[in-house]
């Protein structure tokens, strides 16, 4: 198929491929972080028009945002206790978080995020028309496979990331905060290297990928 996407149902697509996905639109900050609390460690969280990160109301959710991409990050508010009295609560903040948003990010999340632009279609015919019920229908299998994938090389993954050479990592061309992004995400495309290479000692198929 081809065709133009809006960024809402490229969103809604990932979201059905995703087994722990969790799709909350213009989320309050208090939402967010007892939210991710309750689900963590297995969540990514989707969030379409995200215009609602812009607002000057909205500084409390920029942060949450802003820190809640490094692994370990948390955020503190009171909380009243049994007996009445306030106490001082951690809160997770990360996890995995997808945003969509027709105005772009603001510039505190550039360089906390891997961005996806996508171009307006000059042509309304070229649209792609989402039916959810398709969706949900076409998606499924390939969302079983992932989940598989997850479960079966989990540790693996895990192995890799421990096991990057100290410093510079597997990409040296990557520094500072752009390497805290990407070196869990390109883990994947390592250890495909790794599996095509064991299963096709000949093939270059893998390492082709992690180049690209």
């Amino acid at each position: 198929m081809t065709g133009c996407i809006l960024p809402g149902n490229f969103l809604q697509i990932l979201y059905y491929l995703d087994p722990n996905g969790w799709r909350v639109d213009s989320p309050t900050e208090a939402v967010l972080f007892r939210g991710i609390e309750s689900k963590y460690p297995n969540m990514t969280v989707y969030t379409d028009e995200a215009e609602v990160l812009k607002g000057e109301e909205s500084k409390k959710l920029q942060q949450l945002f802003r820190g809640g991409y490094k692994k370990g990050a948390s955020i503190s508010r009171n909380e009243r206790t049994k007996g009445g009295n306030w106490e001082p609560k951690d809160f997770k903040a990360f996890c995995p978080k997808i945003i969509a948003s027709i105005g772009g990010t603001i510039d505190a999340l550039l360089t906390r995020c891997i961005q996806i632009p996508m171009k307006r279609s000059k042509r309304l015919d070229e649209l792609i028309d989402i039916v959810e019920e398709e969706v949900m229908e076409e998606t499924k299998t390939l969302k079983e496979i992932l989940k598989a994938y997850a479960v079966q090389y989990k540790e693996k993954l895990k192995d890799l990331y421990k096991k990057r050479p100290k410093r510079v990592g597997y990409w040296e061309e990557f520094k500072g905060r752009d390497k805290e992004i990407v070196t869990g995400v390109f883990a994947n495309f390592r250890l495909a290297r790794l599996i095509d290479e064991a299963q096709n000692p000949h093939s270059s198929r893998g390492k082709e990928l992690e180049e690209r």
